[in-house]
């Protein structure tokens, strides 16, 4: 930690000494959860899944304060929906670039500067995040050396050399509002041997030596699925799945899920990284 600060100290210092700092934007943000147990504590899971505990980031932004459209509020803190892809616009827009007309190609991102600059006061912006998702159409491949995965790229061009895994060929997550659904993708042998990105039966892991004063609970999966109110329970305790008042909001959410995994922009970008029995096809 340290080392980082010093790090970060050193560029600071460097726009200081240049006469920019006061029109710098500074953006210091984590990019997933810890890895392994105790990291993430009170939330559930790590890095490389879809649980809280892997997906949800925390971060700061300071403000340009010789610039009126730059600034940010001191001490104000936002729990707006946000999404990595945000960034470009946002940045772009400060930079008063329309990054959509730059780039040609729609954006997965919505400029966020608003919301920040109201200090999380603005209305959301975002409403969603679709947090992981296998494409459909797009199958893992079990040959003699194994499945053939995200980091199996050798299956297209063999000069690509690397370990493979199984790991996130199945399973899902999609937050829409306050809601979240889970998705394990587990259904029996045909997915035997695949390491989900929603590891059913995930516990919190709290740091070594630290005894919680909250009774910590796993929650039940409903035939692979989950469903939680994450404003709410953000640590996914109580699982919603079954529970007649949320039938309604559960399909709805389902139905959001599938409509961006049959996506034909959904299966351009990822069959590669999912592979299918002639990858070259995808």
């Amino acid at each position: 930690v340290s080392e980082l600060d010093s790090a970060v100290a050193n560029i600071t210092g460097a726009f200081d000494k240049a006469g920019l700092w006061e029109e710098t934007v500074l953006v210091f943000s984590t990019d997933n959860g810890g890895i392994g147990m105790g990291k993430n504590y009170p939330l559930r899971g790590s890095k490389v899944n879809m649980w809280e505990g892997g997906i949800r980031g925390v971060g700061f932004v300071r403000g340009a304060s010789a610039i009126p459209a730059g600034r940010v509020p001191n001490g104000t803190v936002s729990h707006r929906l946000m999404h990595t892809t945000d960034w470009l616009p946002t940045l772009s827009r400060l930079a008063k670039v329309d990054a959509a007309r730059e780039v040609r190609l729609p954006l997965d991102g919505v400029d966020q500067w608003e919301v920040l600059a109201s200090g999380g006061e603005k209305p959301a912006v975002r409403h969603s995040i679709l947090h992981g998702i296998v494409p459909e159409a797009c199958h893992a491949v079990l040959s003699t050396s194994g499945w053939s995965t995200s980091s199996c790229l050798d299956t297209v061009d063999p000069s690509i050399t690397g370990g493979c895994h199984s790991f996130g060929i199945i399973g899902g997550a999609i937050r829409i509002g306050d809601m979240k659904l889970l998705l394990s993708g587990a259904n029996g042998s045909l997915t035997q041997g695949l390491e989900s990105s929603v590891p059913e039966n995930t516990p919190q892991y709290p740091p070594q030596g630290f005894e919680p004063s909250t009774n910590d609970t796993v929650p039940l999966s409903v035939n692979g699925t989950y469903l939680f109110n994450i404003t709410a329970d953000p640590t996914e305790s109580l699982n919603l799945v079954g529970r007649p008042e949320f039938d309604a909001l559960l399909s709805q959410m389902k139905d959001a899920y599938q409509k961006a995994a049959s996506a034909p922009s959904t299966k351009l970008n990822l069959c590669l990284l999912y592979t299918s029995p002639s990858p070259r096809d995808s």
